[in-house]
């Protein structure tokens, strides 16, 4: 966003000072028309209040999300909940309010505008040790009352006669969700404004977790539901760290997943975030490999067969009716992210790119590049904190 200080600080100040559901319907139609005037993506023209009331409401507004699935890593689906276009807008310049609002835990590396998967992967370079665990069921164990829980503390403190405004912020941001156990009213994968509302509900669990860090002379960071300590020794040996780790966050409310615990040894690949962190920042050989092997298909067998081929591999359908072009290159951008547009490998992968495009008439050699669609699409998709399902496009 291009706003001054000035204005982010007046934006925030006014945010800060709303008492009512009127009140947050007037800063939110200036943040959108501020934003408007060099971001697409925001809406220049005023919601109503009726508008804004219907939107919070579940019962009155039906269709406020749309669901559809997304496979895995591990193959299995990942339900994603897409609000409609009306909601989508609310909390679109809502989560831009939040962020200039509240200042996120410095180990929080997930969805905090300046930092990226790298920058979480970069503290744990060139560690013995390694320690990777992740939260169950993450978005899903935040519902209605600890979000509204959230906006009543600091800084935003809609509290005693604010609370109104707390509840109705609440239903904006959450929805009655169809989960294994039944219906709850939680913050919903997908949404916006989620990603960022999480990471003020885990402030506290990030500051003890920080704390036991420094007890035992570890590097800790959290990326989402991803919870990374490194250090110079094997800590997960000691009942002392992992008794503490437990209590911590099942204080919070919050459960590990077992299946995703692992201390990685500098003796094999550590990984973070899925990112190499052995020696220095790296992607996975067999990542460089697959984007070297359709890039020869490009060079050896042309576009047309290429396709073919990579629908023929694909399981996934959704995947199945990509373009290969904007495969390799959201595959050259991620490695670009990761290695650094200097990189010997990375301009010799882009090279060849380029050769191919401009031999084969897809590129013309004096031409001015393009912003590359892909690029567009992963940037909105970073942008809203769909994270996983920005990182599954480069894969």
């Amino acid at each position: 966003m291009s706003l001054d200080q000035e204005q982010i600080e007046e934006l925030k100040q006014e945010f800060l000072a709303i008492k009512s559901k009127e009140d947050l319907l007037i800063i939110l139609n200036k943040t959108s028309a501020l934003l408007a005037k060099d971001n697409p993506d925001f809406n220049p023209s005023p919601i109503e209040l009726k508008t804004l009331t219907y939107y919070a409401n579940p019962k009155l507004c039906k269709q406020r999300y749309s669901s559809f699935k997304i496979k895995k890593k591990a193959g299995d689906d990942r339900t994603i909940y897409a609000p409609c276009p009306g909601l989508k807008r609310i909390l679109r310049t809502l989560n831009y309010l939040l962020q200039i609002t509240f200042e996120s835990h410095d180990f929080a590396m997930g969805f905090v505008q300046g930092k990226s998967i790298v920058d979480n992967a970069i503290l744990h370079v060139n560690k013995n040790f390694v320690y990777n665990v992740d939260l169950e069921d993450f978005f899903y164990s935040f519902d209605f009352y600890k979000v509204k829980f959230a906006f009543e503390g600091a800084p935003f403190n809609f509290n005693k006669e604010k609370e109104p405004l707390a509840f109705f912020l609440a239903c904006l941001c959450t929805h009655p969700l169809e989960l294994e156990k039944g219906t709850k009213v939680t913050l919903p994968q997908g949404a916006p404004t989620s990603p960022f509302i999480t990471n003020i509900l885990c402030y506290r669990m990030d500051r003890k977790l920080r704390g036991l860090a420094k007890r035992f002379d570890l590097v800790y960071s959290r990326y989402a539901d991803d919870i990374t300590f490194s250090g110079r020794f094997n800590f997960s040996l000691s009942k002392d760290f992992t008794n503490e780790l437990e209590r911590i966050i099942t204080k919070e409310k919050l459960k590990l997943k077992p299946s995703k615990t692992r201390m990685q040894s500098s003796f094999y690949r550590q990984s973070v975030t899925g990112i190499v962190v052995n020696e220095k920042v790296n992607n996975y050989k067999s990542y460089i490999k697959d984007l070297r092997m359709w890039i020869f298909y490009l060079e050896r067998h042309g576009l047309e067969k290429t396709q073919t081929i990579y629908r023929q591999r694909v399981q996934d359908d959704k995947n199945k009716g990509r373009d290969i072009l904007n495969v390799i290159s959201g595959k050259l951008l991620y490695m670009k992210m990761v290695k650094g547009q200097t990189n010997p490998a990375y301009i010799k992968l882009v090279d060849r790119m380029e050769a191919f495009l401009i031999g084969s008439g897809t590129k013309k050699e004096d031409s001015k590049p393009k912003p590359d669609k892909f690029e567009r699409v992963v940037n909105s998709l970073l942008k809203d904190g769909d994270i996983e399902k920005a990182m599954k496009l480069f894969r």
